[in-house]
């Protein structure tokens, strides 16, 4: 069942929307060593919103005794086929899908992400993507 004017609201979902890259993964299985390992299937290339926000509920207990926020991040998505595991890169960003979640009214997917890199400061420059410590 889809709401018969859900497209109407497109509008936000452009606006909203930004280049991404979904890098699709397989689980190899190492025989000899009984271990698996996740590694890049294929570079999906996306235009769909990326989303943050802040749950009440869920705190971070400082040192000093004050409590820190959380933020959560959703990828916002026209497609179901990703995994557990599969990452979303945008060009400041790498994410790690943690969770999936459909809304059948709407035809969307919701994908819980976990920022890659979080103890770092993540900087872009002309080479690329670079990992510089605090």
């Amino acid at each position: 069942m889809f709401f018969d004017s859900f497209n109407g609201f497109d509008f936000m979902f452009d606006n909203l929307a930004q280049d991404i890259t979904v890098i699709t993964t397989v689980e190899l299985e190492d025989e000899d060593l009984g271990t698996v390992k996740r590694v890049a299937n294929q570079k999906i290339k996306l235009h769909e919103p990326i989303l943050n926000t802040q749950n009440p509920n869920v705190t971070y207990q400082g040192a000093d005794g004050g409590q820190y926020p959380t933020t959560v991040y959703y990828l916002e998505s026209r497609h179901s086929e990703f995994k557990k595991g599969d990452e979303v890169v945008t060009t400041n960003n790498h994410f790690k899908i943690t969770a999936k979640a459909d809304d059948v009214a709407s035809g969307l997917w919701y994908y819980t992400l976990k920022r890659v890199g979080d103890d770092d400061f993540v900087q872009t420059n002309d080479k690329g993507p670079t990992v510089t410590s605090n």
